[in-house]
């Protein structure tokens, strides 16, 4: 069995998202002599972590990558002899003839409201992604809640879909040490007292200013020295977002640390007081803290 993966989340040195979600999935893949993993980009790949380096490579030049994956691969694929492809993000080779296709589909948001990503990414997700899932062989949403949009949105037969939960990757949680505590609190400024965490792009379909209102009504209520960490790469359109954390009369304690490491992100998860996690329901966003 010859298998193709679309690994275009790991082209960057710093994954995130989706990026996660694939090189977690690839650390735990059975791997047996029969089985052959082929990893797909349209740049070469700069993320360092060890595992990539038991997967054979291909780089199908193309300055957009949905391109490339929809339109650019076919020959690719039978020159490689692949049986089967999957589509991480959301996309699949179009015209790749005798291959089976299995899609990823992590949420259908830039087709529920256009307004919710970039201008490209929203016509992208809009053309693409529905041309993907009538052509896949089996589709994976990782929620309940992404099948029924799927299904509703897209008319497709929810025989075809399998809703599977991302799990949480992290392993056993080794507690760091004092020293290493001390140096994780001085960066993200939260030596003082308890904190909530967010971990995500700073963008705004993650509805980071709705969390920020619920920071200032938190602090009006809770201990004075709560603070806020939003760890993140600033992505796109985060101007309102800082914004709204200059107008925020607690600002002095809401930190934004940049992109951060597992280790990192995992003391954050461990020792915050509560983790803030953003999501859709009923196609309107909401904050949840977990």
């Amino acid at each position: 069995m010859r298998i193709g993966i679309d690994a275009r989340p790991l082209i960057s040195e710093s994954p995130s998202g989706i990026g996660i979600y694939l090189l977690e999935i690839l650390r735990n893949l059975e791997r047996n002599e029969n089985t052959t993993y082929i990893l797909y980009t349209n740049e070469p790949i700069r993320n360092q972590d060890p595992v990539l380096t038991g997967f054979e490579k291909r780089v199908v030049h193309g300055k957009i990558g949905t391109f490339t994956i929809c339109f650019g691969l076919d020959k690719a694929l039978k020159a490689d002899k692949i049986d089967e492809f999957w589509g991480t993000e959301h996309m699949l080779p179009l015209f790749a003839h005798g291959v089976k296709k299995v899609l990823t589909v992590h949420d259908l948001a830039l087709l529920i409201n256009p307004k919710w990503g970039s201008r490209k990414n929203a016509i992208m997700q809009n053309i693409f992604c529905r041309l993907s899932c009538k052509r896949a062989d089996k589709i994976i949403a990782v929620s309940e809640a992404t099948k029924k949009d799927i299904v509703s949105l897209l008319s497709i037969d929810a025989n075809r879909i399998t809703a599977i939960l991302n799990g949480g990757g992290y392993g056993k949680y080794i507690t760091p040490s004092n020293e290493e505590c001390k140096k994780i609190k001085k960066r993200f400024e939260i030596e003082a007292g308890p904190f909530f965490a967010y971990t995500g792009n700073i963008e705004p379909r993650k509805n980071i200013v709705t969390i920020l209102k619920a920071f200032e009504i938190a602090c009006d209520r809770l201990d004075k020295t709560t603070s806020l960490v939003l760890a993140g790469k600033l992505s796109w359109r985060t101007q309102p977002i800082i914004g709204a954390i200059e107008q925020n009369k607690y600002k002095d304690r809401i930190h934004l640390p940049g992109y951060i490491s597992e280790e990192e992100k995992k003391y954050l998860m461990h020792n915050a007081c509560a983790f803030v996690l953003p999501f859709i329901v009923g196609r309107t966003f909401w904050a949840r803290c977990a």
